[in-house]
């Protein structure tokens, strides 16, 4: 039985994730103990289904999958249209899901990204103001801020981080939606000062279920 399956909302979210345990030493990223996952196979888009298919039918998904897992990670959105207002109904209905396709309680965690994935990309970092051709990560701020109002000033992170990343996107060598942006920028970008509850939740997940060596 393999250790851990992934199965996320669409190829981008896939994307980040892979780019993330491509990374050099991910495990000592994150806290937890070394497990065996394989990217490519055990990190799963729920094709076709986005958002709203994998909130409604990631039980039908998931059971076929359950005898070759021990845990399980349902990774989607917050934001959609027809999403319950609410983050936690959606993380509940997901986890009913998880259940009700084999796992038991606690075997399984629903992630939802709040407000949606592209929030992931905006660390203070240099790795997405390189990759999209600014000078650095204050330069890219400043042109959201000027050519838009997704990004009070003042905040740390953009109110509109979908909006933000369509204006740095412009004339970039890359479109907003492009997976292989999310896979860079989650393999090289730091975790030290993540504040994402997403993120944490994730990590908390991998810590309890692949606990340190001692």
């Amino acid at each position: 039985m393999k250790d851990l399956l992934i199965v996320t909302a669409d190829n981008s979210i896939k994307a980040a994730l892979c780019g993330f345990f491509e990374r050099e030493g991910w495990w000592n990223a994150v806290g937890c103990g070394r497990f065996s996952i394989d990217p490519q196979n055990d990190i799963k888009a729920a094709q076709g289904l986005n958002d709203p298919g994998l909130y409604r039918r990631a039980g039908d998904l998931l059971q076929p999958l359950a005898p070759e897992y021990r845990h399980v990670l349902v990774i989607l959105d917050g934001e959609w249209e027809g999403a319950p207002s609410d983050p936690h109904a959606i993380r509940d209905a997901v986890e009913n899901h998880i259940e009700s396709a084999g796992w038991a309680k606690g075997d399984g965690c629903g992630i939802v990204i709040v407000p949606e994935l592209e929030i992931w990309l905006w660390a203070d970092s240099p790795h997405l103001a390189s990759l999209l051709n600014f000078p650095d990560f204050a330069s890219l701020r400043q042109h959201v801020q000027t050519n838009s109002d997704a990004w009070p000033v003042g905040s740390a992170k953009p109110a509109d981080p979908e909006e933000a990343l369509k204006v740095v996107c412009r004339n970039a060598p890359v479109t907003p939606k492009n997976p292989s942006l999310f896979r860079h920028v989650c393999r090289a970008v730091g975790t030290k000062h993540c504040a994402d509850p997403a993120v944490a939740r994730l990590f908390d997940a991998l810590r309890t279920w692949f606990p340190p060596a001692r």
